[in-house]
């Protein structure tokens, strides 16, 4: 009986809210999952930026790090994301890092809907996320950034910044 509770709560704690577009850019409606826990009002919310070399994984393929589940079991809303992918032509670093500022601005406009007070909001990122979370923070005046290995010097590993 106590494992199926415990399964149950690890269900319902993992449970998507919705799944909003919160932009659309040249052409590509851009996802958001919230993770809401039922009945807060005014909630701290933590962005999450999946990894994936700018080039792969999705918000909801990710399986490297997966915060949503234990941010909403302790009373934190979090924000998964998709962004545009690198393709070397026409989208680069930072054409992602304004799709990750523009899900930032989403969350403002309308995170009250959802019991969020985005001027509580931190950015969380792995990897490639962890820069784009670093950026994005920057760019779109998050209050906190968590970066799990981000990727943050690409002068000397990647041997220079993009043109």
């Amino acid at each position: 009986m106590i494992a199926i509770l415990l399964v149950a709560f690890a269900l319902a704690a993992d449970a998507v809210t919705a799944t909003v577009t919160y932009c659309t850019q040249e052409g590509v409606a851009l996802k958001m999952d919230l993770y809401v826990p039922s009945g807060g009002q005014g909630l701290p919310v933590v962005m999450v930026v999946h990894g994936g070399g700018w080039t792969s994984e999705t918000r909801t393929s990710s399986v490297i790090v997966r915060p949503q589940p234990e941010l909403k079991s302790k009373g934190v809303a979090s924000a998964s994301i998709d962004y545009r992918y690198a393709n070397g032509s026409s989208v680069l670093w930072d054409d992602m890092v304004s799709d990750v500022v523009c899900a930032m601005g989403w969350l403002r406009a309308h995170g009250g809907e959802y019991g969020i007070d985005a001027t509580r909001m931190a950015v969380f990122g792995a990897s490639a996320g962890g820069h784009l979370a670093a950026m994005g923070a920057i760019q779109g005046k998050a209050q906190a950034f968590v970066g799990w290995y981000p990727v943050l010097d690409l002068t000397s590993e990647f041997g220079g910044l993009p043109s």
